[in-house]
């Protein structure tokens, strides 16, 4: 990060009573390298790379590693599918289910969509009692995120939401985020991240700012 970035990690940290005198010495030796923003998938047109850990970690960063599976055997992976093809059988409509499956696998390439056409849209699932959203999405959860935690929870504010985004390329499941449906200002702030961000990969407003982070 930044000089300022660096400076405030610190001091939320570990404290620090100088923090002007602390960056001047940082100056002294302030160098520029190339890394990743966050971890997953990252593709640039030509190249292919799964990052499984950044050292850009301000104090909202929650994701600062990801554990790739141990190699895994071909009678495994058939296990993996054969479950999965159970599951999108159990539903009534197995086009939907496929289709919101796909969608998710494609999201992981979001941010390079993003930069191609300019958006990449969100998916909000609805139904009613019983139709199958929380064994949906919870299949989304395990395979894109497999025995990785979580630790984002249901967003409750743009603050929160923004954060959440900005972890990870990998898709962000959130369940049951009833919230969405009450007509409330912090829901509205929400809605309009929401859209926001499907213009964005990183965002950035006049008031609440992730360190480091340029909104196109």
């Amino acid at each position: 990060g930044t000089i300022d970035e660096v400076t405030e990690i610190v001091k939320t940290n570990y404290g620090l009573r100088e923090p002007d005198l602390f960056k001047f010495l940082i100056y002294q030796h302030y160098d520029t390298r190339f890394e990743y923003y966050s971890v997953g998938p990252w593709f640039n047109g030509k190249t292919y790379r799964f990052v499984t850990k950044t050292p850009y970690n301000p104090p909202w960063r929650r994701i600062t590693k990801y554990r790739l599976p141990s190699n895994v055997s071909n009678d495994e992976k058939r296990k993996a599918l054969d479950k999965i093809l159970t599951t999108v059988n159990l539903f009534g409509d197995k086009s939907l289910v496929t289709w919101i499956l796909g969608f998710a696998g494609v999201a992981s390439f979001a941010h390079y969509i993003r930069q191609r056409i300019g958006y990449f849209p969100h998916l909000l699932i609805t139904g009613g009692r019983g139709t199958g959203k929380t064994t949906l999405t919870a299949l989304i959860k395990h395979m894109f995120w497999g025995t990785n935690p979580i630790p984002y929870d249901k967003p409750t504010n743009a603050q929160e939401l923004r954060y959440a985004l900005a972890q990870s390329t990998l898709p962000v499941v959130i369940v049951e985020w009833n919230q969405l449906i009450s007509r409330t200002k912090e829901t509205a702030e929400m809605i309009n991240l929401l859209y926001q961000s499907t213009q964005n990969f990183v965002l950035r407003d006049d008031t609440t700012s992730i360190p480091g982070s340029k909104a196109k």
